[in-house]
């Protein structure tokens, strides 16, 4: 099975951001999409909306959520994973997407490969290549193993590759931060170390790559007219609107104004016709 993997908290509403985000999704896939969100009405996200959509929504505490976002994120991924059958594709993804293409066409791209987890790199250069967006796995006892480490490695950091990338921050070198960056902190050592993981670097088998950017097209710095350009590019699965000029990176919030991206995204939305 094909599963699609969300964490979303704030408002959803018909034609915001998350709404545009899964319905391109469903029109490109018939993935079975999953939504983990805190107490519906502590997160303001209209349940019934998402029902709508056909969605499987997984309520948990805010508790789990508040001041370790995204510690919390990987291990609802990490939840969803265990709840799976061994030789699912799950997917995970941020709300902020336009799919162009089915996503899951990666697993079949990739086969060769045969590898259990990827995650995707930006497409221009950045002190975080990592772009922690898009990632996922196939359900199998070495994602499983890797999962574990992620989790653990957030939480209690010990591995001196992470260490030394997250002392290195440029915004936050506090190695008992859970709620920022530290997911893809841990996928930028993942990358920096590829190689040496899957010879063995964490002293289990595991298979790592990089699935490129063509599953997760950074555009939040281009006009729209670029991002017209870059659509008709039939390499390109996701388009990646990002946030961040959105106040997300403020601690602890959860409801942030999204106006600008929402009429951006509707606006490609309408333009594209789904």
């Amino acid at each position: 099975m094909n599963i699609a993997w969300f964490m979303y908290y704030g408002n959803y509403s018909e034609d915001d951001m998350f709404d545009v985000c899964i319905r391109s999704l469903k029109e490109r896939s018939d993935c079975k999409i999953v939504v983990y969100t805190p107490d519906v009405e502590q997160s303001q996200v209209d349940k019934s909306l998402l029902e709508k959509r056909g969605v499987e929504i997984i309520e948990f505490s805010n508790e789990d959520l508040v001041g370790r976002r995204m510690a919390c994120k990987v291990e609802k991924i990490y939840e969803l994973m265990t709840n799976s059958n061994k030789g699912d594709n799950i997917m995970c993804f941020d709300a902020d997407l336009f799919f162009l293409k089915d996503p899951f066409e990666l697993f079949k791209e990739f086969k060769k490969e045969e590898f259990d987890f990827f995650y995707t790199t930006r497409h221009y250069d950045c002190w975080a290549q990592v772009n922690s967006g898009v990632s996922g796995f196939t359900v199998n006892a070495a994602s499983e193993k890797f999962m574990q480490f992620y989790i653990d490695e957030i939480n209690n950091p010990s591995w001196k590759q992470y260490i030394d990338f997250r002392i290195s921050h440029p915004s936050n070198s506090d190695l008992s931060e859970k709620d920022w960056w530290v997911d893809q902190d841990f996928l930028c050592t993942c990358n920096r170390h590829k190689d040496e993981i899957n010879n063995g670097m964490l002293e289990f088998d595991i298979k790592i790559i990089d699935a490129t950017s063509k599953y997760n097209y950074i555009v939040n710095h281009l006009t729209d007219e670029d991002i017209d350009k870059i659509v008709k590019d039939e390499n390109i699965h996701i388009l990646h609107f990002k946030g961040q000029n959105f106040g997300r990176w403020k601690k602890d919030g959860l409801n942030t104004t999204k106006d600008r991206l929402n009429k951006r995204m509707i606006n490609f939305l309408e333009k594209h016709k789904l």
